[in-house]
C-alpha cells in the first residue's frame, strides 16, 4: 500500500508588502514552486478550499486575516503565512516495484524540499523588494 498526505507550512515574521499585485504575486510563486515538486497534487492558502462552500457575503463578513493565509492580492500582510500542499500516493508499491527503496508515503521526504523551496521564493521576493526601493 502507498499513501498520499498533506504538508502544512507556516512562515512567521514576513514583512508586509512582499509580492506584486499582478506579476510576481508571492502566492503564485509559492504555488509554482510547490507544484514543481514530484507527486504534488494541489495547494491551498489559509482557509483555501473551505471558503468555496460559503457565500461571498458570509465569507467577507466573517473573514479574518487568517482566512487568507497571510497574503491578500498577491502581497504579504505581515501575518503568519500558512499554506498546505497535497501529495498523491507514490506509484511504487511492493507488487509493482522490482528492487530498490520505495517509500509508502512521499510526504516525509518532500517536506524539507518544500521548506527549502519556500525559503528560496521568500528570498527572491526580499531581494526584489529591496531592488524596488533603490
Amino acid at each position: 500500500k502507498s499513501y498520499g498526505g498533506i504538508a502544512e507550512i507556516w512562515v512567521d515574521g514576513l514583512p508586509k508588502g512582499l509580492g506584486q499585485p499582478v506579476f510576481h504575486k508571492i502566492k503564485a510563486d509559492l504555488a509554482a514552486a510547490a507544484m514543481s515538486l514530484g507527486a504534488t497534487a494541489g495547494i491551498e492558502f489559509g482557509d483555501g478550499f473551505g471558503t468555496t462552500l460559503e457565500e461571498g457575503s458570509e465569507f467577507h463578513t466573517r473573514s479574518k486575516n487568517a482566512s487568507y493565509g497571510g497574503i491578500r492580492g498577491g502581497i504579504t500582510t505581515g501575518e503568519r503565512l500558512v499554506f498546505r500542499v497535497a501529495f498523491k500516493p507514490t506509484s511504487s508499491v511492493l507488487d509493482v516495484a522490482k528492487k530498490g527503496r520505495h517509500d509508502p508515503c512521499i510526504v516525509p521526504r518532500a517536506l524539507p524540499v518544500l521548506e527549502s523551496m519556500t525559503a528560496l521564493v521568500i528570498a527572491d521576493h526580499l531581494i526584489w523588494a529591496k531592488g524596488d526601493r533603490v
